[in-house]
């Protein structure tokens, strides 16, 4: 297979060059937005630029396998821990950890995982703790006994109509800074869809039942249904929603005002259900401009909010960029690069091939040129083509996590596809599971870093690391990348040196699914990792110690 033809150490050279000239360093974050939970992590991808940085600083204890005191699992149900979110401190200093996205709304104790109350959304799809349990345990000894069909057969069953359901946008939901959780909610009995926020029964009261605050009934926007896949908040107090029909909206705290843009309005094909399949699969990035960046299958695009209109006027700050699409289009949320006066800024996407893009977020500077082949809007391309992997051409479905100028991304393809299966959201499991499996282990790890000065996108360093399919995230205190990887038929959380890739920390962990994860890692206050294990069925923390 084509893999990388120059040698591994010289993109090392160049970047430690740019290192010690101090031009690829950017310094600054994703500005905080007070309307967001006043904590580290009040939505999906963390921040609102999607960047996936943690302030505090993970584990470095000494390698070790960790022990059963090191690790802590909270069942919750299929789907229903896929997105965690974490409160702003009440005033007795806690902080409440939010889970659910399909069926139950879970409110956790932040630091003892305790269940503090839950709301049914759903009767009728609920899986106990037991059953949750016992699930892991057929998946671990289907693991161990590599029937893989039949672990695909498992995964549809508890989680393949979940996935082709609209309410997956819940994924991409937020806590306000009133501690409310915004979710989007269709009755399958009237087809009414709509958007609520849920909190405390009792403000400023950890303890108290969650209960719905307020709801709004979605209406028909441009004779469209609004089937909500990614949400945000503007740095003005708006949440900001896009649908899978490619329909952007802007709604105030209370539901009594609303503004809509349509960006595919002559685009045919109705509204489709399924996460794989849509007009919009990938979640939305905000900057303090009040810029919504949104990657659709056919363009990547800034939604620019005036304060009282959503806008694609390029007068008003918005733009479109094409891209190469491929059959499935952008898999990524874009994730904001560069945020001071005197930075680029930039936002990253991966195409739908085998390339990752930088985009100028702002105005194009009047002397670039363009990259040949692409919109002028494309500040870099880079290839994909990850070391040690056995397939030359490598699509990328996670979000890069970005710190400074650094954009990081591991494989999530299995060295070996399975063929199709008929449907496309069970091909997508066949297709992602093996990844985290022995022998079809996902192969390579790239991290790409601008250059200002030459403005280019180049390669940093590109390691044959076996990590699994969770978007991996960089502590910004002691710039350790934490991941989890497969190795020797197990999985390992491990820490790597942003700066060139180098093992840091390895802590061995089980050959169980409850350390697959599928989204994002997060560091929390304590120091310790954790993990959204395996499509949303519970949590699992992991704390080593010295």
């Amino acid at each position: 297979m084509n893999l990388l033809k120059k040698s591994l150490a010289a993109p090392a050279v160049c970047v430690i060059a740019l290192l010690a000239s101090g031009s690829a360093l950017a310094g600054n974050v994703s500005p905080k937005n007070p309307y967001l939970a006043d904590s580290f992590w009040p939505r999906y991808h963390g921040d609102p630029g999607s960047q996936k940085i943690s302030p505090y600083a993970g584990p470095t204890a000494k390698n070790h396998r960790l022990r059963a005191d090191e690790i802590q699992f909270k069942a919750t149900g299929a789907i229903d821990s896929f997105s965690a979110a974490w409160s702003g401190k009440y005033p007795d200093g806690r902080r409440a950890l939010w889970v659910g996205s399909f069926s139950v709304l879970s409110k956790l104790d932040a630091d003892t995982f305790e269940t503090l109350s839950t709301y049914v959304v759903r009767p009728g799809n609920i899986l106990t703790s037991e059953e949750v349990e016992r699930i892991n345990r057929k998946y671990d000894k289907l693991i161990a006994e590599d029937k893989r069909q039949e672990i695909f057969d498992l995964a549809d069953k508890y989680v393949g109509d979940k996935l082709r359901d609209d309410h997956t946008g819940n994924t991409y939901g937020f806590l306000n800074s009133k501690n409310e959780r915004l979710f989007y909610f269709r009755d399958y009995k009237t087809g009414k869809r709509y958007l609520r926020y849920y909190g405390d029964a009792v403000a400023g009261d950890i303890e108290s039942p969650i209960v719905l605050k307020r709801e709004w009934e979605l209406p028909l926007f441009n004779g469209k249904p609004f089937s909500m896949f990614a949400a945000n908040m503007t740095f003005d107090g708006w949440a900001i929603l896009v649908s899978n029909t490619g329909l952007v909206l802007a709604v105030n705290d209370d539901f009594s005002q609303h503004q809509f843009l349509d960006l595919a309005p002559t685009r045919t094909g109705g509204e489709n259900l399924s996460a794989m399949q849509s007009f919009v699969r990938n979640g939305l990035a905000t900057d303090d401009q009040n810029g919504v960046y949104v990657a659709t299958f056919d363009f990547i695009a800034r939604v620019q909010w005036t304060g009282k209109k959503l806008s694609m006027d390029p007068a008003d700050g918005a733009w479109q960029a094409k891209y190469p699409q491929g059959p499935f289009g952008c898999g990524t949320t874009p994730a904001l690069v560069g945020f001071g006066p005197d930075e680029d800024h930039l936002v990253a996407v991966a195409d739908g091939e085998d390339k990752m893009m930088v985009m100028w977020r702002d105005k194009i500077p009047d002397d670039w040129k363009g990259i040949p082949g692409y919109d002028r809007r494309i500040a870099g391309v880079a290839p994909a083509n990850f070391a040690g992997a056995k397939r030359a051409i490598t699509r990328i479905e996670n979000s890069p996590t970005t710190r400074d100028y650094g954009i990081f991304v591991a494989n999530e393809q299995p060295s070996e596809l399975l063929p199709p299966q008929g449907d496309a959201v069970k091909t997508f499991l066949v297709q992602t599971i093996p990844g985290g499996m022995n022998g079809t282990e996902a192969v390579g790890a790239i991290k790409w870093v601008w250059d200002p000065k030459n403005r280019v996108l180049k390669e940093a360093w590109n390691k044959p690391y076996k990590l699994t399919g969770g978007m991996c995230t960089v502590s910004t205190v002691n710039n350790i990348l934490y991941c989890i990887s497969r190795l020797n038929g197990k999985f390992n959380l491990e820490g790597y040196d942003w700066d060139t890739g180098k093992s840091k920390v390895r802590y061995e962990l089980a050959n169980s699914f409850k350390f697959f994860p599928w989204n994002d890692l997060v560091i929390d206050p304590s120091g310790a990792v954790l993990i959204e294990n395996w499509l949303g069925m519970g949590l699992t923390r992991m704390k080593p110690k010295n």
